[in-house]
């Protein structure tokens, strides 16, 4: 049954990496198509994608020693945004976020603290965006090694996910 699992968990790899090899082709090939030969086509618009979270828990994703409170406090949040966005990520604070310019400016990102993360998604939500996410791996920091965010960002994150949800 394990080599049966490692080979699916391989093809998922492969699987995953192609797509990714494609939308970087077909965004070339746009890019190409529109400045250099002044023909931009029509079907790769459709292709390409609004915004793209390089989502740290999708998949077989690589973390190192990720806490038990932090795991599952992520996971809450994540649910939560979720529930009020009516998006389905599976990491809504994972700070890497990818988008068009023209999207990046409407945003109008008012945030300046770990509440920008929500706040983005619901903007995305709201403004209907297609979102992708796309698994990346990662090696998280600890306390001692600088990392800052603790349960008071928590209460604020989720306070954050309804005020701009519903109200900016």
């Amino acid at each position: 049954m394990k080599p049966l699992f490692e080979k699916l968990v391989s093809l998922c790899a492969l699987l995953a990496g192609g797509l990714v090899a494609l939308v970087c082709a077909v965004t070339f090939y746009e890019v190409i198509s529109r400045y250099v030969f002044n023909a931009p086509t029509t079907w790769s618009l459709d292709i390409s994608i609004y915004a793209m979270f390089w989502a740290c828990f999708l998949g077989g994703a690589y973390t190192r020693d990720v806490s038990f409170w932090r795991y599952h406090g992520n996971r809450t949040l994540t649910r939560v945004s979720n529930l009020f966005t009516g998006l389905r990520l599976t990491d809504m604070e994972t700070c890497y976020k990818l988008m068009r310019a023209d999207v990046a400016r409407s945003l109008d990102i008012q945030s300046r603290t770990f509440t920008v993360e929500p706040e983005m998604t619901a903007k995305f939500a709201r403004a209907k965006l297609r979102v992708v996410e796309v698994p990346i791996s990662y090696d998280s920091r600890g306390y001692d090694e600088g990392k800052k965010i603790g349960l008071k960002d928590a209460f604020l994150a989720i306070g954050a996910i309804l005020r701009f949800r519903f109200f900016a």
